[in-house]
Order: C-alpha cells, then sequence, then structure tokens
C-alpha cells in the first residue's frame, strides 16, 4: 500500500512539473500607476473644516470605450493648523459600495510631524514636516526651454457649497516632441478657490494622458472637528522615523 501511495505521488509530482514546463516563461511584470492628488489643504490656523474629498476618474481607451472610478475620504482641519486626511482605494464608478481605506495622515504644525497610519499593520511611522501654509500660483508663459507654454484666466466669481469662489483655468500646452510626443499635448485645469478656507474647493483636470480627473469636497462644515482625528488611533503603535537619518 505504502510503494502504490509513493508512486502516485510521483506520479503527480512529475505531472505538476509537466505541466508548469509547458507554460510560457516571463519574468515578474509591474504596472504603470498614476496617483490621483485630492485638494491642497494648508496648514492654516484659525480656519477650522471638514468635508469629504470626492475623486471622480474617467480614461478613455484607443477604442473609445471609458473607464470611470471614483472614491471618497473624509478630510479636516483644526485651528491649530492639523490636518487629517484619509487615503482610500478608487473603486468602479458605478460601484454603491464605499471606497476602502488604506492609512491616513495626520500632520501637526506644532509638532511639525506628520503620521502615516496603516490600518493592515495598526502602526504609524512618523516624520518630520515642514508645515506648507502659502500655494504660489503656477509659472505662466515659456516653460523647459520652451517644451511648454502655460497661459490662465480668471473665469469669475460663483458659488460652491455656499462659499464664495474665484475661478480660474490654467492651459498646459507640451510642445510636439518635447517627451516623445508627435503631436502637441494639451491639459486643461479648472479651480474654485476660498478664500475664506484658502482651498480649491473643486479641481477640474483634463489631461489627454491621464483622462479627466473631477476633485470636489462636499458636506463642508467649519465647526471645530473632532480632536480625536489628530491623535494616535487606538490599537496603534508609532514608529518615530525621525530617527533613521541616512549618513552622507
Amino acid at each position: 500500500m505504502r510503494l502504490y501511495a509513493g508512486k502516485f505521488l510521483i506520479a503527480a509530482v512529475l505531472a505538476a512539473a509537466s505541466l508548469w514546463a509547458q507554460e510560457p516563461e516571463s519574468g515578474p511584470d509591474g504596472s504603470a500607476k498614476t496617483t490621483v492628488p485630492g485638494v491642497t489643504i494648508l496648514a492654516v490656523p484659525g480656519k477650522p473644516f471638514s468635508g469629504v474629498d470626492n475623486i471622480e476618474w474617467t480614461r478613455t481607451g484607443d477604442d473609445g470605450s471609458t473607464v470611470t472610478k471614483h472614491l471618497q475620504a473624509q478630510l479636516a482641519r483644526d485651528s491649530q493648523g492639523r490636518v487629517y486626511r484619509e487615503h482610500h482605494r478608487f473603486i468602479a464608478g458605478n460601484s454603491q459600495e464605499r471606497s476602502p481605506m488604506t492609512y491616513i495622515y495626520i500632520s501637526d504644525p506644532t509638532t511639525r510631524t506628520r503620521m502615516t497610519c496603516y490600518l493592515q499593520t495598526f502602526v504609524c511611522n512618523l516624520y518630520a514636516y515642514v508645515p506648507q501654509t502659502v500655494v504660489y500660483p503656477s509659472a505662466i508663459g515659456p516653460l523647459d526651454n520652451e517644451a511648454r507654454y502655460r497661459t490662465r484666466e480668471s473665469l469669475g466669481t460663483d458659488q460652491y457649497e455656499g462659499f464664495d469662489v474665484t475661478r480660474s483655468k490654467e492651459v498646459t500646452t507640451t510642445r510636439a516632441g518635447a517627451i516623445g510626443n508627435d503631436r502637441d499635448l494639451v491639459e486643461t485645469r479648472e479651480f474654485w478657490y476660498s478664500e475664506a478656507l484658502q482651498t480649491n474647493l473643486k479641481i477640474v483636470r483634463n489631461d489627454s494622458l491621464t483622462g479627466k480627473q473631477v476633485v470636489y469636497v462636499t458636506n463642508i462644515s467649519v465647526s471645530e472637528p473632532n480632536p480625536e482625528l489628530f491623535r494616535v488611533p487606538v490599537g496603534y503603535s508609532v514608529h518615530d522615523m525621525r530617527r533613521h537619518v541616512r549618513k552622507s
């Protein structure tokens, strides 16, 4: 009986090896990834608010088909200028499910630290952080030795979610041949900017390389956010990455 079992095991192994040998050989294959940034939240004190960052991303294939994905992520800033925001994965645009969260950022201009807390490992990595309180407009005119050219125009004032906003549009043209492109590439960006919150509340990006991205904030509240958002989540350990300084 043992002899029979042993012969059966050897035959199974040889059969599996034979099937494996017939598979076409290939090395590991990575994949191209594109990051779609949400609205930029400055570390401005005295201007608390919270809301939901929505991102709708549509790409068009060579055959004219479209793929739409979306996500929602909570964000907040308190009166100290501390910023909380979540990172979620994209899901299908027609899905009614909530996009899964993978990690959160908590930045604190008073301690000049930023934490990244990962839901899978229950670990927060602590880094040094330089608060950003001002965003300067992108340069216009010829750029990169005239490989690109950017224009900007005002679209006037408007209302968004009950806030006064200033609208503007930027168009960046990349000359043919500058990055291997056989024709001019055009990217447009439209902004709905709230001076009261010092934040863009809506951004529409159109790019022939990455598709159309619509970023907008909803459920906006100017009340002080829950202070628990800016603390280490319960059950998480903190790894101080500031100690790991690269030596020259």
